[in-house]
């Protein structure tokens, strides 16, 4: 995808972090987001992010204990 035509690292680094918070709402709390690699291609710039995802977790169950104010089914989701 062709973008602004600039790479600027403040944007780079905020990309690096929106994958990670990405990955860890997507249930791959332990993703590795790697350095991200920039290789020339003539006029271009080719923008690689390495991802390793590691496990997909999930949650099991899930128990409220004690007295609860707000509805469990909200709770839950």
């Amino acid at each position: 995808r062709r973008g602004s035509g600039r790479l600027v690292q403040a944007d780079l680094d905020a990309d690096v972090e929106s994958l990670q918070r990405y990955y860890a709402l997507s249930g791959y709390t332990r993703a590795a987001i790697g350095p991200p690699q920039v290789e020339r291609q003539g006029q271009d710039l080719r923008l690689v992010i390495p991802v390793k995802e590691g496990p997909r977790e999930r949650v099991a169950s899930l128990t409220f204990q004690g007295i609860v104010a707000l509805d469990l089914e909200k709770l839950r989701k």
